[in-house]
């Protein structure tokens, strides 16, 4: 990735993060999602529109987020879940949820690089495993993470408990 474009993602993020969606949104800055540079290789767009259909029959508290079709392996995609922020990371076929926000800075971790189980930060370079939310660089630093479920096609999760 050149320069540019890694800079440009670092302090903008990605076209379909939650950045652009807050600029869209609020319409301010809208002009910086339609620039020809290039970006992080991007994932599926998610309208946030659709957060909050239904629960599965098992219990409360589950959220339809997406058809897991738009979730590829290796892929790290940032959603809503009623007004909060996820990241959603395939890992080698089975989909992880994580808060969005990197519990050192404030970093956007769905502009983050997935390799593996590892999601990285992309202001400090701070490492956080999704599937259990340790950090590599602080034993004394979490992410949150959220149980998962996939039903019917679609990805669910549960942002009223840990996973």
């Amino acid at each position: 990735m050149a320069v540019r474009q890694w800079a440009r993602w670092v302090l903008v993020g990605r076209r379909d993060g939650l950045r652009a969606a807050v600029r869209q949104r609020v319409g301010v800055f809208t002009w910086l999602d339609e620039s020809e540079v290039d970006q992080a290789p991007s994932t599926a767009e998610v309208d946030p529109t659709v957060n909050g259909v239904g629960a599965p029959e098992e219990g409360d508290g589950w959220i339809r987020l997406l058809d897991r079709s738009e979730l590829r392996a290796g892929d790290v995609l940032e959603v809503f879940a009623d007004e909060r922020a996820l990241v959603l990371a395939d890992v080698g076929g089975v989909v992880h949820a994580v808060d969005s926000l990197c519990p050192h800075a404030g970093g956007p971790l769905g502009d983050g690089q997935l390799e593996g189980p590892t999601l990285t930060c992309p202001w400090h370079g701070w490492a956080f495993d999704v599937r259990s939310g340790s950090c590599e660089v602080s034993d004394d630093v979490r992410l949150r993470t959220f149980p998962v479920r996939i039903d019917a096609g679609a990805v669910w999760v549960d942002i009223g408990r840990e996973g």
